[in-house]
């Protein structure tokens, strides 16, 4: 029987004709009624049915369409009926098979009740005192394995189910598979055939029990879908797919609308939204920025999307990164379209990535959100204009260290390796956090704290590195002792000459890039609350900064640097704050010098940005000075 197949022809016509109709053309249908010319009592040769073995009869009683119903009956050998199909020239390549039964579920394959559609096997077997559908998910040889489908049925006490339940099965005769419905709904779909067959439905086999008799009702085979709307033919409800906005033109079933690795039926099948990736379910958004807030090369700025459960990446999840309109833009990539918003997927890592361009506003925050359903998840962060890199030779960031522990190593952001060390245990200044605009800060306490620094502005021949022929700083930072008279200097650093910030008489001496040590005056802007400090020198030219406000000018300069510079010093040690400080082989460009007073302005909500000097009129107050 597993091999048959019967063709058409003008024998088969007759045959057809002599014995009732033994092979059926598509659509059928058969209810079993009296009205259909079926009567009570043996089915075998009613219509081209046959009865192999045991017994099958058309009884009355409680079927579930009517008054007659086809009733197995147990005993010594299972009842076996078939119903055999032929081909056409319009044979269809997906048929539906859809029927009502009351299955009785066998303890295994042998003894439940088995519906064999061709290439295509289900059977009924116990579950405790429940029964359950198996489906045989072949291999295309003859073989498979049973796999379960979710629900289970109450059983009567000789293990046949107490209610009729409506089994439907779609063969794709194109693809050699088949999904099973049960009462309506697609439990399995894509199963594969337990062999290669021919293109079109060749029999229909219902194997009864021989402990407790089976029930069969209201079969019916043909193209049509007999559940539901299908206008694409694809097994799907077109409500469904209308709801959430899927096409009904082509068959959907492959495809992945909101790309999170389950197609469209594998979301029919889980009862899940087929454009919501997340399906209400909230991952995890973190932030691949720099702590400073900094975006990468290009304006590189990354998202990491995770599971909430198990901390797995979420592949092509998608993301809107969104930027404030006026303040700066972001693109898919370096170089496309800029917008306030864009819609990007995360890639293998979990990693979703876009680019900012600032604009001369400086500072945004960026919002990455979860799109789709309801739900969503959202987080932001601060994002900073990137400072120029070349030249750079010292960057050091409070945010950049872990422990609140005394420091004694404050690395070195530069690239260059120029730590800040102290081995000295009681010399050593502390983290402390939230101090400035949410961010911590090295705090010194004027006793005895400094860093030493390592010859990093001097020629250094293991390191490829020349003497600096010019130099700019820019240190983020708060002097805790005012200019009173009475109070100790603060020495800040010892980089160039030594510096006092300030000295007992109320003045800002500074050392940084010159053999000399220029007196810059008493600052106007109060020093004991966190401002920007920043100092150009080259040769015949210096200056200092406070706030982006010239201190001193000089046009004479001649540069030089200590070969044992610190940060802090041992003889004044400074009490104050640093937050961060950066500092250049060279002379930024007024560009250059705005984008990093942007930068650090904007990171630590100081008062003023350095801007580049305009409209200045020089007074000469001495030979070398004006």
């Amino acid at each position: 029987m597993l091999q048959l197949r019967l063709v058409c022809s003008l024998a088969a016509f007759l045959s057809f004709a002599l014995s009732l109709y033994s092979q059926q053309s598509l659509p059928y249908e058969a209810d079993f009624e009296a009205s259909e010319g079926f009567t009570a009592g043996p089915l075998n040769k009613q219509f081209g049915w046959s009865v192999s073995a045991g017994e099958a009869n058309i009884v009355f009683g409680p079927a579930q369409s009517g008054t007659q119903y086809v009733s197995f009956s147990p005993g010594v050998t299972a009842g076996v009926i078939t119903k055999e199909f032929c081909s056409t020239a319009t044979s269809p390549s997906i048929v539906y098979v859809d029927f009502y039964a009351k299955p009785a579920f066998g303890a295994d394959t042998a003894t439940g009740t088995l519906f064999d559609l061709d290439a295509a096997s289900v059977v009924s077997l116990k579950n405790g005192t429940a029964g359950q559908i198996f489906a045989l998910n072949g291999d295309g040889l003859g073989v498979g394995t049973w796999e379960p489908l979710a629900p289970v049925f109450l059983l009567d006490n000789v293990g046949v189910a107490t209610q009729w339940q409506r089994l439907t099965v779609r063969l794709n005769y194109l693809t050699q598979t088949y999904d099973i419905y049960l009462n309506g709904v697609m439990f399995a779909a894509n199963l594969r055939f337990r062999i290669a067959v021919a293109p079109y439905l060749s029999w229909f086999s219902v194997k009864g029990n021989t402990l407790a008799g089976a029930s069969l009702d209201s079969l019916y085979v043909g193209a049509a879908n007999p559940l539901f709307a299908d206008s694409n033919n694809n097994g799907v409800d077109d409500a469904w797919e209308t709801t959430h906005g899927l096409s009904l033109v082509g068959d959907s079933r492959s495809t992945d609308s909101d790309g999170d690795g389950l197609t469209d039926l594998q979301e029919y099948l889980a009862g899940s939204d087929p454009t919501d990736y997340y399906n209400s379910t909230l991952p995890v958004l973190a932030f691949e920025i720099d702590v400073s807030g900094v975006p990468g090369l290009n304006g590189l700025v990354s998202v990491k999307v995770t599971r909430g459960n198990d901390g797995g990446p979420l592949v092509n999840a998608p993301l809107i990164l969104k930027v404030t309109s006026g303040a700066s833009q972001i693109a898919a990539s370096p170089s496309g379209m800029l917008a306030s918003s864009i819609l990007v997927h995360t890639d293998a890592t979990g990693i979703a990535s876009g680019y900012v361009k600032f604009s001369a506003q400086a500072a945004d925050t960026l919002i990455a959100t979860t799109v789709g359903g309801s739900r969503f998840a959202s987080r932001s962060i601060s994002l900073f204009p990137s400072m120029p890199t070349s030249g750079l030779r010292l960057w050091l960031r409070a945010d950049s260290l872990s422990v609140a522990d005394p420091i004694s190593v404050w690395a070195d952001q530069s690239g260059q390796g120029n730590d800040a060390t102290q081995v000295i245990g009681a010399s050593r200044p502390v983290l402390v956090e939230n101090a400035l605009n949410g961010r911590p800060v090295v705090r010194f306490d004027g006793n005895n704290d400094y860093l030493n620094l390592p010859d990093f502005m001097n020629a250094n021949m293991a390191k490829g590195q020349t003497t600096a022929a010019a130099g700019d700083v820019f240190v983020v930072w708060k002097a805790d002792r005012n200019p009173d008279g009475s109070s100790r200097a603060n020495g800040m650093w010892s980089i160039g000459g030594d510096d006092r910030y300030t000295a007992t008489d109320g003045q800002l001496y500074e050392g940084f890039g010159t053999t000399a040590r220029y007196s810059t005056g008493v600052p106007v802007q109060p020093v004991n609350r966190y401002h920007m400090y920043s100092v150009s020198a080259q040769a015949g030219d210096w200056v200092n900064r406070i706030d982006g406000q010239i201190q001193h000018h000089s046009r004479s300069n001649t540069v030089g640097w200590s070969n044992a510079p610190t940060l802090g010093r041992s003889n004044y040690p400074p009490s104050g704050d640093i937050a961060e400080i950066v500092i250049y082989d060279r002379i930024l460009t007024d560009i250059e010098r705005e984008a990093v007073g942007r930068y650090l302005g904007c990171k630590y909500a100081l008062y003023t940005v350095p801007t580049a000097p305009t409209n200045l009129t020089a007074i000469a107050t001495g030979g070398t000075q004006i």
